[in-house]
């Protein structure tokens, strides 16, 4: 393996797992590169997913993945999130995604972010109409792609 590489990004879905299950070989690969000494991460664009959560549904699928290997949607951007040091936030999303928010004042009311991602069946007119009327007030958005079908890892 070439020494010149530093590290190696991949992909979920598609690239490591299809339709909940993990290529063949893949496991092992991420296994040789590792020995070789060159970090790997791990990349996710699904909103809906934690690290951890990513972690355990890799590692039950065979692979030997640490969560701090996997970078997601969520997790990048609670990341840029802390950087801007909100006062409060609304993060319009759900399932597993939501615990990569959890050390942020939460507000509903009068939050200074509102972040948006796979909101699901909170998906509606009333919390639409509540975002604009609170981005017409001085909140500011952020928002991530969410995903027209949820494939990833089954």
């Amino acid at each position: 393996m070439n020494q010149h590489f530093k590290g190696i990004i991949f992909d979920i879905d598609g690239v490591l797992v299809f339709q909940g299950k993990a290529y063949p070989g893949a496991a092992e690969l991420l296994d040789f590169i590792r020995e070789k000494g060159i970090t790997i991460r791990i990349l996710s664009n699904s909103t809906l997913k934690s690290r951890k959560s990513c972690a355990e549904k890799l590692n039950n699928m065979g692979f030997n993945i640490y969560e701090d290997e996997i970078i997601t949607a969520s997790f990048a951007t609670a990341q840029y999130l802390r950087t801007l040091n909100p006062g409060s936030c609304w993060v319009m999303l759900k399932r597993e995604g939501l615990e990569e928010f959890k050390d942020f004042n939460h507000d509903t009311e009068n939050p200074e972010y509102i972040v948006m991602g796979d909101f699901r069946e909170d998906f509606n007119f009333q919390n639409m109409n509540k975002a604009l009327k609170l981005l017409q007030g001085g909140s500011k958005f952020i928002v991530m792609i969410t995903e027209i079908v949820d494939n990833s890892m089954g």
